[in-house]
């Protein structure tokens, strides 16, 4: 993605840019202007084109434009929350594969910044849909949460023991499904009456770094966020 210039743009160059249609005389002015306004872009408009007079200067401004442009991402005023997302993928272990619920944590606990567990899903839904994230359905960690009169733990399976305790619990799984024919449901009480605890897999999600754009996105979320 490239910046617009400090400089005029005819009505077919800014069409172009914005991806509107030049001939559409009726909502011309208003789709231009309302992109550009979003986009963080000063300008002045007249009949024959835009002459562009500031442009996003600082990272979160510019942060904001990629992700509109690039991504379909209108973070409003959540731009440092979005960043502060980002950054914990590029910089803290295994952030990239964990409990959303944990993720949540970790922000607040970092950051402290509290974001809503659907919001995060929501940008991870958005941006996995155009690729700045991947899901990668090979590569997982086994996870547990578990319930003690004092509180919810969320863990990852990491120690012999745990690993034993989580295999021990699948094979009983298995032995009330498939060979006790108990339903799923039911089947899942009883673990859970009798272990207090329930195991699953968060698969690995990965920053997708091709492309100039994207490149450009987390060196300035780092410029942001490291400052």
């Amino acid at each position: 993605m490239e910046q617009l210039e400090k400089r005029f743009y005819s009505r077919s160059e800014i069409a172009e840019i914005t991806g509107y249609n030049v001939s559409d005389s009726k909502h011309f002015k208003r789709n231009i202007t309302q992109k550009l306004n979003n986009w963080g872009y000063t300008y002045i408009y007249e009949k024959k084109g835009i002459t562009i007079t500031e442009i996003p200067e600082t990272p979160e401004d510019k942060i904001n434009e990629i992700m509109l442009r690039e991504y379909n991402l209108s973070l409003l005023q959540d731009r440092y929350y979005f960043a502060c997302f980002i950054w914990m993928f590029l910089n803290y272990e295994n952030f990239n594969c964990m409990p959303w619920k944990v993720r949540k944590g970790l922000l607040k606990e970092v950051f402290q910044i509290d974001v809503a567990e659907i919001t995060l899903k929501r940008w991870y839904k958005k941006i996995e849909k155009n690729g700045l994230l991947v899901k990668d359905e090979n590569n997982f960690t086994y996870w547990y949460t578990k319930e003690t009169p004092k509180e919810v733990i969320r863990k990852m399976v990491e120690t012999p023991e745990e690993k034993e305790e989580k295999n021990n619990y699948y094979s009983e799984k298995k032995r009330l499904i498939e060979i006790e024919g108990i339903p799923y449901s039911d089947a899942m009480k009883q673990l859970w009456w009798k272990y207090h605890v329930i195991y699953y897999r968060c698969n690995e999600i990965s920053l997708n770094a091709c492309g100039n754009s994207a490149s450009m996105l987390f060196d300035l979320i780092k410029q942001w966020i490291d400052k």
